[in-house]
């Protein structure tokens, strides 16, 4: 199964998508370390859930905006 090629005027939008995704995620680990400080539990497993739905919107959002693979010299088209 091939991936569809990002059209490029897409491409700024979904790097900036995953820039905010990743600052966000950042933000979220931070807080999630200063509540694990302090010994807040559910502080802590709310800010770690959080910053895990970042990373996996960065995830899902570098699908888009890697190149499809080329094929391998020698293999059949």
């Amino acid at each position: 199964m091939s991936r569809p090629v990002p059209h490029p005027d897409n491409l700024p939008a979904d790097f900036e998508a995953i820039a905010d995704a990743m600052t966000s995620a950042a933000a979220y680990s931070e807080t999630a370390a200063r509540f694990a400080e302090i010994g807040d539990a559910a502080a802590v497993a709310f800010a770690v859930r959080s910053a895990s739905a970042c990373l996996l919107t960065a995830a899902e959002l570098t699908e888009r905006i890697r190149p499809a693979a080329r094929p391998k010299t020698g293999a059949a088209a």
